[in-house]
């Protein structure tokens, strides 16, 4: 149903479903939802089950019109956060790379990084050779 699929988040919300919870708290809104679509059929949700959320970071009514616009609002607003900054994440990669840096995290098997470079792992590099040579072999 959601594209949400944190399976504690979507055990809370069959909860909310079934009348067994009736407020939430979140400790900022970002931590909610990120995607709008999702936020939209949540709060629906909760509207439609008498469930009250509420934010340590806004105060907002949503079981009122106003407040449900200002949730959306803001809901949009983090979806927005949250894309633009995997997108300058994403950009700062790339540029790592083309000039020859790593892009972080952990490197391929067969490499490591050494100041801030691949190089070949030498422990890793007969198991690597070995599986090129034999896909070479089947060609």
């Amino acid at each position: 149903m959601f594209m949400d699929n944190r399976e504690q988040f979507l055990a809370m919300l069959e909860k909310v479903e079934n009348r067994e919870i009736d407020v939430i708290v979140v400790f900022r809104l970002d931590r909610f939802t990120r995607d709008n679509v999702d936020a939209q059929a949540i709060l629906k949700l909760l509207n439609i089950c008498g469930c009250t959320l509420l934010a340590g970071d806004t105060v907002i009514d949503n079981k009122t019109a106003m407040g449900e616009f200002k949730l959306g609002i803001e809901l949009q607003l983090n979806q927005y956060h949250a894309r633009n900054t995997a997108n300058r994440v994403m950009h700062g990669e790339i540029h790592n790379v083309q000039k020859g840096d790593c892009a972080g995290g952990q490197p391929p098997y067969g490499l490591k990084i050494v100041n801030k470079q691949y190089e070949i792992n030498e422990d890793e590099a007969p198991a690597i050779r070995l599986i090129f040579s034999m896909t070479a072999k089947r060609t």
